[in-house]
Formats: structure tokens, sequence, C-alpha cells
């Protein structure tokens, strides 16, 4: 499953946004999607997690019977269940890991990293053809979205299921 119109539109929305988070006085973390468990308490309580949890803020309308799982996986086209996906959404699973997984919190845990990634992940059909590339252009890319692109390396396999 590669992004859909739909999917890339929302990722655009939400480029802008998190571009103007550093330095806010909300709390970014890819390690969860907010401080809240409901949508109304996320969107009132001024804290935010990852950048699937900011979504909301940029105005990407989650909502409040849909659970942030599901709400990445219809706005953005990123599944982190693997279990979960269907014949030919392997790509899902890798958009998860590549834009919105929480191992990024260890790593590059700020807006400007997750919205690199986010413009990187816009340029290709899907994870694959992107992680092909870097491997072909012999990782001639800036020093941050190389160190990220040998990361996802390390930290995650690209899925391919038929």
């Amino acid at each position: 499953m590669s992004l859909t119109t739909f999917h890339r539109y929302n990722l655009n929305v939400l480029l802008p946004y998190l571009g103007k988070m550093d330095g806010a006085k909300v709390k970014f973390d890819m390690n969860c999607f907010s401080e809240a468990d409901s949508l109304v308490n996320a969107m009132t309580c001024g804290s935010v997690g990852c950048a699937v949890g900011v979504a909301p803020y940029a105005g990407i309308v989650k909502s409040e019977h849909e659970t942030w799982v599901e709400y990445a996986y219809r706005c953005f086209g990123a599944q982190h269940d693997y279990e979960a996906l269907k014949p030919g959404e392997h790509d899902a699973f890798n958009n998860w890991n590549w834009m919105f997984s929480a191992k990024w919190a260890t790593y590059w845990n700020k807006p400007k990293y997750s919205a690199m990634r986010i413009r990187h992940r816009l340029k290709f059909d899907t994870v694959k053809d992107m992680m092909d590339s870097f491997e072909a252009n012999g990782h001639t890319y800036k020093a941050d979205l190389q160190d990220m692109l040998t990361a996802y390396q390390n930290m995650f396999y690209v899925v391919e299921r038929p």
C-alpha cells in the first residue's frame, strides 16, 4: 500500500506545523501520542506527543471514536501492528516505522527530525524504494538524514509481504 493522495495531503499539512514546534511550550515526544487518552483532553490540555499526536493541532481531524492507531492508519497510511496488515499493505508498517515509531524517541526526538523523515518519505512511492535509493546513492545524503537512514536499517527491516 503506497501513500494515497489523501495521506500525502495530510502529511503535507502536518509538515509546517512540525516546523513551528521547535522551541514551543508544548512537549513533543515520539514515545507517546499524547499525555491524555481522550481526544478532548489531548486537544485542550496543551500537551502533545508524537507527530501523530500533534496532527489534530495542525487541523487533521481525529474522530473521538477512533484510536490513535486507527487515526494514523486512516490519515497517514501508517500501521504499527504487523499482524493487523492485510495482503498488499506491508508498506503501512514500513511507513509507521519510518515516520512515527516510538524508537525514534531514543535518537532524534525533535519535531524537526520527524518533519525531515516525513519530507524524505514523501519523495518515494514506498519505504522500500526510499531505502533502495539510499543504498544505490552510496549514502550521499546530508548528515542527519544519512544517520537516520542508517539507524532505520539497524532498528527495523523493510517488510515485504505479498
